[in-house]
């Protein structure tokens, strides 16, 4: 099992090599992972790919929105604060 800091090094990396998107924003915790939105959140950028890390093995997948199982996680879930270093 990963801590959630490990998990948003993961995420933040997983934007920076993959997408060329510097920086992660809006963790949500959905039960067996966390979910990002990529760059920054007074950019406001439209369009980018959110992602989930598992809690288990840090694996990273496509968190698809608009979906209606990914909405009702993400109403269930609990917005949580970025580590200072990641803002």
């Amino acid at each position: 099992m990963i801590e959630f800091e490990k998990a948003c090094e993961i995420a933040l990396q997983h934007y920076e090599k993959k997408l060329g998107i510097n920086g992660i924003y809006s963790p949500y915790d959905i039960g067996d992972a966390w979910v990002f939105n990529g760059g920054r959140e007074d950019e406001g950028r439209v369009g980018i790919q959110k992602i989930a890390v598992s809690k288990d093995n840090g694996e990273v997948s496509t968190f698809n929105l608009p979906s209606p199982k990914n909405f009702a996680l993400l109403d269930a879930g609990v917005a949580l604060e970025l580590p200072e270093k990641y803002r």
